[in-house]
């Protein structure tokens, strides 16, 4: 029984040690906590303080207003423009529609306008569509074709006149290999050769004129087009200056929403919001890392060691009492009790 003794002493010690380990654990823990809790807080009011907050201003020109919510965070804003600059944009914004009426009548006044341009270049085409050269030779089927009734005619006279005179096999010439031929016959093919030859410049001239012709109705056309479009834009011209100046003067009043918002800028702390977010992470973080878990695992081992201890069985001593008598911890001996 007596060897016993040390090992339950054993057991208890170990307990109570690793009982007060817990306990300076628990408190280290919790001194540890607080302090990142602490720290957090502190990161946190920081940037409740950074926060954005613009400014309501009144000018000449617009008050501005900005709504925040219960936490403080924004979440609306807006501006109003001064009675004067509101009359004068409600007495543009009323002119508008009437003005932009009269674009749209514009449009429909210049139709026919776009409907000849198209014409003219549609024939334009048409004649620039044709080489100048095949159009030369055509001139000269159409202008013989249009003299061979007043040749004929003249032939007529010519013989008639021959015939009265008795000079219709009268032939004159022919010297030195030459040709004889009656004078008023000759005279009469002569001329229509020299014809045949003015028609000849003249059809040249008359395919590029054709060609010229054809583009500067092309052209004309163009001109008809771009004179349509002037006066639609002439038209527009009223209302776009109406809008502009309503625009004009709606940037005037957003003056004041624009220095309410450079005033909350230049209020805010020097602080960003993200890089001191994971600063104080990281603090915290670092501050939680020293909190070390009680050590459950090396408690309930020297536990279990000590336990184990108290299982194994005695070493058998010596005896040196007297004789009969079992030495065993446990039970007794078959001689004295």
């Amino acid at each position: 029984m007596p060897a016993a003794v040390p090992i339950v002493a054993n057991l208890a010690g170990g307990m109570i040690s690793a009982n007060a380990q817990r306990q300076a654990a628990s408190r280290a823990a919790d001194a540890q906590m607080a302090a990142a809790e602490m720290q957090a807080a502190s990161d946190a009011e920081a940037r409740r303080e950074a926060r954005f907050r613009p400014v309501g201003t009144t000018n000449r020109f617009g008050t501005s207003s900005f709504q925040f919510d219960g936490d403080g965070r924004l979440k609306g804003g807006g501006y109003t423009l001064s009675p004067e600059l509101l009359a004068q944009q409600s007495r543009l914004m009323g002119m508008a529609p009437g003005l932009l009426d009269q674009f749209e009548q514009a449009r429909s006044a210049t139709a026919p306008m776009g409907q000849a341009a198209q014409g003219m270049m549609s024939l334009g085409n048409r004649y620039l569509a044709t080489d100048p050269r095949e159009q030369a030779q055509k001139y000269m089927e159409d202008m013989q074709l249009a003299l061979s009734a007043p040749r004929a005619r003249e032939y007529a006279k010519v013989r008639e006149n021959l015939n009265a005179t008795g000079r219709v096999g009268l032939a004159v010439g022919g010297d030195a290999g030459m040709l004889a031929a009656n004078p008023e016959m000759a005279a009469y093919y002569n001329s229509i050769a020299q014809q045949d030859r003015d028609l000849a410049s003249q059809a040249v001239k008359g395919g590029m004129e054709f060609a010229n012709f054809g583009s500067g109705l092309v052209g004309s056309g163009g001109q008809m087009l771009t004179g349509m479009y002037g006066v639609q834009n002439a038209a527009y011209s009223p209302y776009a200056t109406a809008m502009g100046g309503a625009g004009t003067l709606e940037e005037m009043g957003r003056s004041s929403f624009d220095a309410g918002m450079s005033m909350g800028k230049s209020s805010q702390t020097a602080y960003n919001p993200s890089t001191a977010m994971s600063t104080g992470m990281a603090r915290a973080g670092a501050i939680m890392s020293n909190v070390k878990p009680m050590d459950w695992g090396g408690m309930l081992q020297g536990a279990a060691s000590a336990y184990g201890q108290y299982q194994r069985p005695v070493q058998q001593q010596p005896s040196y009492g007297t004789p009969g008598m079992d030495s065993h911890f446990f039970g007794s001996g078959t001689g004295g009790d």
